[in-house]
This record gives structure tokens, C-alpha cells and sequence, in this order.
């Protein structure tokens, strides 16, 4: 039971810095490059997505 309680928490722990490190990131990328070539990226990537 405390392994799969750990293991759980690791989990957790994982996916909130991956999902810190990604929002960092974007907000690099954001800062270095063209806001305006971003959208039409991001705009080209969503529409293609959804």
C-alpha cells in the first residue's frame, strides 16, 4: 500500500513540473520571439488540432 501511495505522489509531483516547465517555456518563447508570428502559429496549430 505505501508503494503504491509513493509512486502515486511521484506521479503527481511529475506531471506539475512538467506542466511548469512547459508553461515556462512558452512564456520564453513568448518573450524572445514575434508575438505575431506566434498566433499565426498557434492559430495554425489549433485550427489544425481541433
Amino acid at each position: 500500500m505505501i508503494w503504491k501511495v509513493n509512486s502515486f505522489i511521484i506521479w503527481i509531483l511529475n506531471a506539475i513540473v512538467i506542466s511548469l516547465v512547459v508553461s515556462i517555456v512558452i512564456i520564453i518563447v513568448n518573450a524572445i520571439a514575434e508575438p505575431v508570428e506566434i498566433k499565426k502559429i498557434i492559430n495554425k496549430y489549433f485550427k489544425k488540432s481541433t
